[in-house]
């Protein structure tokens, strides 16, 4: 027989008479006794009460998709979405883009991180990550059709010393280092049209 995908498990909190219905595909022996579940709600219960909760593995699955489904269906018939006798949070757990939030949900994610502003230790984490990033050519094609249309700010040259007089020791300075450099005749008549 071939070894399963995963399991469908209850989680059953005897302290308020709730359940919470879950999936895993870590099969071996500490996992089985010992996870249960990656959900916010029972990680804080695990860690202040773990002795109230039990939990009853309810089948095992061949393949993810069974293993999403069957999940469904537990969660449904134990009505775990519903607060008032689960801990479920949603009633389905992904779909191909990730987990199904309504708008509700994901106007408050967005009102949350609005003004957070990343570490520079975490943008040079992101920076690394990007590096190493490449992308097929039908999503570079993607991309780069996006950006059709839009205008971009056009940035004039960063001249940093326009305008700056500089000081006697430090014309000294620049003529010091230059001395000795050789140019093209050809380089010498573009500099003096630029002036």
């Amino acid at each position: 027989m071939n070894q399963p995908y995963g399991y469908i498990y209850l989680i059953i909190d005897h302290l308020h008479n709730k359940v919470y219905v879950g999936q895993s595909h870590r099969l071996a022996n500490k996992y089985l006794k010992n996870y249960y579940g990656s959900g916010i709600v029972i990680a804080n219960i695990k860690r202040k009460r773990k002795h109230h909760l039990k939990k009853r593995i309810l089948g095992y699955c061949n393949t993810p998709e069974e293993l999403d489904e069957a999940e469904k269906i537990c969660i449904e018939f134990y009505d775990a979405a519903n607060p008032v006798y689960g801990y479920n949070i949603i009633t389905e757990r992904y779909n191909k883009d990730g987990y199904n939030c309504k708008l509700s949900t994901k106007e408050k994610i967005s009102l949350a991180n609005k003004g957070h502003k990343h570490s520079e230790e975490t943008k040079q984490i992101i920076k690394e990550k990007r590096k190493q990033q490449t992308f097929t050519l039908e999503t570079r094609n993607k991309m780069g059709q996006a950006h059709i249309g839009l205008k971009y700010k056009k940035h004039k040259l960063n001249h940093g010393n326009k305008g700056k007089k500089h000081s006697d020791a430090t014309k000294k300075k620049y003529s010091l280092a230059k001395m000795g450099n050789t140019y093209r005749h050809d380089h010498c008549v573009k500099t003096k049209d630029m002036k």
